[in-house]
C-alpha cells in the first residue's frame, strides 16, 4: 500500500469527526426562532426580540419569526407589537398562533371584546401549537371574567385545565387554579373557590421546595392567596418573613399593613405605616392606610390629617375620599362627608351604589329623611346586609312615621346589635303611637313598653329614653280598663323620678308625675303616713308646674283641688319632694 494512501486511511476517522456540514439558511432561521422562544420562556424578552429580528434579516417572509418577535415585543410593552402579528397572519392565514398573539395584544390593551374574537379564531385554526391551546383558553376565560360572563369564563378555565392535565398528566402550575378560584368567588361559590385557592398554596409550597431561589416572589404569591382565603394573619406573617430576610421593600411593608388592618390588628398596622412614612413621608398609599387604621381606632381627628395629606398627593383617589367621608361622618361634618361621597361616586361609578349607604347615613343625621330613604333603598338593593343603610332607613322611616318601612330595618339591627339602646328606642317609637298607644293594633300596648324600658336600661344616661318610658307608661296606665294597681303606679313614679334625675321635667311632665303620685296616695290599704307624704309630693309637683305657667288658671284650680283632696300628715310640714333638677 502506498505510504500516502496509508496515511490518509489512518487519518480518515479523525477528519470525518471534525468535519460539519454547513447549515442551510432556512435551518439557521429556524434555529434562531427556537432560541427566541427559549428566551421568551426564560423571561428575557429583549434577547428574544433581538434573536427573532436576526432571523428576519435572513428571511423576511418567515411567519414564525414575526410571531416570535411580536410576542417578545408584546411582553416588553411595545405598542407596535400587533404589527408583527398581522404580518405573520398575512404570510400564513391559517395561523392560529397569530390570532393568539393578537388576542393577547387586545387583552393587554383592555379591549376584551376584540380579544375574545381573536381567541375564538385562534381555536378554530389548524395551525396552533398544542401547548398554546390552554394558554388561549386561559386568557379567553380572563377576558370573559372581565365582561362579567362568569359561566362561560368558568367553562374555559375548566377546558384549559383539562387539556393541561392531558398533556402533562399532572398539572403543577397554579395559574388556572387561581383564575378558577376568582371566577367561583364571584359566582358566590365560596367553598369551591377556597378549595382552589388552597391548591394554589400547595403548589406554591412545592415550587418553593424545588426552587428556593424564587422563594421571595413565591412568598408574595402565598400572601395573596392567604388574603383571598381571608387568613389575614398568615398573609401578614408571609410579608413579615420576606422583610425579616432583608429581601422586601416598601411595597411589602404596605401589603403587610393592609393585611394587619384586615386582621383587625390596627395598632400594629399604624406602627408599621408610621415607620414607613418616617422614611417616605409622601407615600400616598401609606397615608391612606394609616388614616383608615386610625379611624378603626376611633382617632378620627388624626385620621383626617393623614387623609387630607394623601388627597393632596392623589386628589382623585376614590378610596381615600371614601375613608375621609367616614372620618367626617364620625366627626359630624355631614356636609363635608356628603361632598367626599359625591366626588368618590363620580370617580368610581361602579361602586356608586355601595357609597349610597354612607350618603343615606349622612342624610338621616341632618334630617333629610326623604333623601335618606332614596339613598338607603339603592344601597339595600345592592347589599341587604349594609349596616349604614339599615341605620339610615330605620332612622329616616321612623322620623317620617313610615313604620312599615322602618320596622324590617330596625328588627335587623336589633338582631345584629341586641345591646343597642337606640334600636330598641326606634322600635318603641313605631310600636307606640305619639300618645303611647300601640300601632298597629295587633301589637298590645305593653309591647311598646318592653322596648322602651329596654332602651332606657341599655342607655342609662339618656334623658330622652327615660322620659319617653315615663310618658308611655303613664299613658298606658290611662288606657287600662280598670284602675291601675299599686305596683304599676310605683313603677310609673320611679320612671318619672329617673327622668327627672337626668333632665328637668317640664310643666306637662310634672303634672303627669303629680297625678301619678296623687293616684298612688289614694290607693286602698296604703298606710296613712305614706299616703299623706305622697299627697304632699303630688301637690309640690303641681306647684312646680304652676311656677312655669303662673297664668294658667286651669292648672291653678287643679293644684287647689289636689291640695283639698290630698291626705294630711299628722304633723303638717311643708317639704319640697318634687324631682331634683340638674
Amino acid at each position: 500500500m502506498p505510504l500516502v494512501l496509508a496515511l490518509l486511511l489512518a487519518l480518515a476517522p479523525a477528519a470525518a469527526s471534525a468535519f460539519e456540514f454547513p447549515l442551510t439558511r432556512m435551518q439557521r432561521v429556524s434555529k434562531l426562532v427556537d432560541e427566541g422562544y427559549e428566551s421568551l420562556q426564560r423571561g428575557d424578552y429583549l434577547r428574544a426580540a433581538e434573536t427573532c429580528a436576526r432571523a428576519l434579516e435572513l428571511r423576511g417572509d418567515y411567519a414564525p419569526a414575526y410571531l416570535c418577535r411580536s410576542e417578545a415585543r408584546l411582553k416588553n410593552g411595545d405598542p407596535d407589537a400587533d404589527k408583527d402579528a398581522m404580518q405573520a397572519l398575512l404570510l400564513d392565514p391559517k395561523s392560529g398562533d397569530a390570532y393568539r398573539v393578537l388576542g393577547l395584544y387586545e387583552f393587554e390593551s383592555g379591549r376584551v371584546d376584540e380579544a375574545i374574537k381573536h381567541f375564538d379564531r385562534a381555536l378554530e385554526r389548524s395551525k396552533l401549537r398544542p401547548d398554546e391551546v390552554p394558554n388561549v383558553y386561559y386568557y379567553r376565560a380572563r377576558a370573559k371574567l372581565k365582561l362579567g360572563n362568569l359561566d362561560d369564563a368558568l367553562k374555559d378555565a375548566d377546558r384549559g385545565m383539562a387539556i393541561l392535565v392531558g398533556i402533562s398528566g399532572n398539572y403543577s402550575d397554579w395559574s388556572f387554579y387561581s383564575l378558577r378560584a376568582e371566577i367561583r368567588r364571584k359566582l358566590g361559590r365560596t367553598k369551591e373557590a377556597d378549595e382552589d385557592e388552597g391548591k394554589v398554596l400547595t403548589l406554591l409550597d412545592e415550587r418553593m421546595r424545588r426552587r428556593p431561589r424564587e422563594a421571595t416572589e413565591l412568598m408574595r404569591m402565598k400572601a395573596e392567596s392567604h388574603a383571598l382565603l381571608r387568613d389575614y394573619d398568615s398573609a401578614a406573617k408571609d410579608y413579615a418573613d420576606i422583610l425579616a430576610k432583608g429581601q422586601g421593600g416598601s411595597g411589602d411593608r404596605l401589603e403587610r399593613a393592609d393585611a394587619l388592618i384586615s386582621a383587625e390588628r390596627h395598632e400594629e398596622a399604624v406602627s408599621e405605616l408610621t415607620g414607613l412614612l418616617a422614611r417616605d413621608p409622601k407615600n400616598a398609599r401609606a397615608l391612606k392606610l394609616r388614616g383608615y387604621a386610625l379611624i378603626r381606632l376611633n382617632k378620627q381627628a388624626d385620621a383626617l390629617l393623614d387623609l387630607d395629606e394623601a388627597l393632596k398627593l392623589r386628589p382623585k383617589d376614590a378610596a381615600t375620599l371614601s375613608y375621609r367621608a367616614i372620618a367626617r361622618l364620625d366627626l359630624e361634618d355631614f356636609k363635608g362627608a356628603l361632598a367626599d361621597i359625591g366626588a368618590a361616586q363620580v370617580l368610581l361609578p361602579a361602586e356608586a351604589d355601595a357609597l349610597e349607604a354612607r350618603k343615606a347615613f349622612a342624610y338621616a343625621r341632618i334630617g333629610r329623611y326623604e333623601d335618606a330613604m332614596a339613598a338607603s333603598a339603592k344601597a339595600l338593593k345592592r347589599n341587604p346586609e349594609s349596616y349604614s343603610a339599615n341605620i339610615a332607613r330605620a332612622r329616616a322611616a321612623t322620623a317620617l312615621g313610615r313604620c312599615a318601612e322602618a320596622l324590617p330595618a330596625v328588627d335587623w339591627l336589633i338582631e345584629k346589635v341586641p345591646q343597642s339602646g337606640e334600636y330598641r328606642a326606634l322600635r318603641a317609637d313605631c310600636t307606640c303611637g305619639g300618645d303611647g298607644r300601640a300601632v298597629p293594633a295587633a301589637r298590645p300596648g305593653a309591647s311598646c313598653l318592653v322596648d322602651s324600658e329596654k332602651a332606657a336600661a341599655l342607655s342609662p344616661d339618656s334623658g330622652v329614653y327615660a322620659l319617653d318610658l315615663a310618658r308611655r307608661h303613664r299613658r298606658w296606665l290611662d288606657d287600662l280598663p280598670l284602675r291601675a294597681d299599686e305596683a304599676e303606679l310605683r313603677r310609673s313614679v320611679r320612671f318619672f323620678e329617673r327622668a327627672a334625675e337626668l333632665s328637668p321635667l317640664d310643666a306637662a311632665d310634672l303634672l303627669l308625675y303629680g297625678r301619678t303620685l296623687h293616684e298612688l296616695a289614694r290607693t286602698p290599704g296604703l298606710p296613712d303616713e305614706e299616703s299623706a307624704k305622697l299627697g304632699t309630693r303630688a301637690l309640690d309637683a303641681c306647684r312646680s308646674a304652676l311656677k312655669e305657667r303662673p297664668r294658667d288658671k286651669r292648672l291653678r284650680r287643679l293644684c287647689d283641688e289636689l291640695d283639698a283632696s290630698s291626705p294630711r300628715p299628722k304633723t303638717a310640714q311643708k317639704t319640697d319632694l318634687s324631682p331634683k333638677k340638674k
